[in-house]
């Protein structure tokens, strides 16, 4: 029962804090978010090339963004965006990570269900002020067509114009330390060379 309760306190935090970075966010956007929380990307690989095809295609059209490059998602997942590849993430790594990260999640209906719970309370408490009834009529709609993958609103994506893709945590995380490493060496050798040159002067 604690865990349960922790992990619905998790999705509730998650699912507010996700709302006060989009506020345009609508009903669609809360299932999309769970459903990748639940699933990941299963429902969207294919074979490495054409994903890494994809990703090239996509980041062509990346505005840039203040937005954070790597975005929580409630579970073993997370966001993480084409804006990363401005920061020397690779094109083929990212396809990479990405298939890696394709699986199957066996529970993971039994957990959506879980986290929608907690969303439809956000909605009735007005936390998140989406229409309750709207809200009401699509969540039993997708749960009779069996929780398909889900679109971004309209609204979602002409306000933020998103563009991901879903990985694991566990294969992002050790990548995210590597570059954050790589780029901790290139600022003491940049401040090496100023302190040389600074010397021979």
């Amino acid at each position: 029962m604690k865990k349960i309760t922790e992990r619905s306190e998790r999705t509730r935090a998650l699912l507010i804090k996700h709302y006060q970075t989009y506020p345009k966010l609508q009903t669609e956007d809360i299932f999309k978010y769970l459903f990748q929380s639940a699933f990941g990307c299963e429902h969207l690989v294919a074979d490495e090339d054409t994903v890494l095809a994809y990703i090239r295609r996509e980041y062509e059209a990346v505005p840039k963004t203040d937005a954070p490059l790597i975005e929580p998602l409630d579970g073993e997942y997370c966001r993480v965006h084409l804006s990363c590849l401005n920061d020397g993430l690779k094109p083929e790594t990212l396809a990479r990570l990405f298939c890696l990260s394709s699986k199957k999640e066996p529970n993971g209906k039994a957990d959506l269900e879980q986290k929608l719970l907690v969303a439809r309370e956000l909605v009735e408490s007005g936390e998140i002020p989406l229409d309750r009834t709207h809200f009401d009529a699509m969540l039993e709609a997708w749960r009779k067509n069996g929780y398909p993958a889900v679109r971004h609103s309209e609204t979602f994506r002409s306000a933020y114009r998103p563009a991901y893709r879903v990985i694991m945590n566990c294969v992002v995380l050790p990548h995210e330390k590597e570059t954050e490493k790589r780029t901790d060496e290139q600022r003491i050798s940049t401040t090496n060379r100023g302190k040389r040159k600074s010397h021979d002067l």
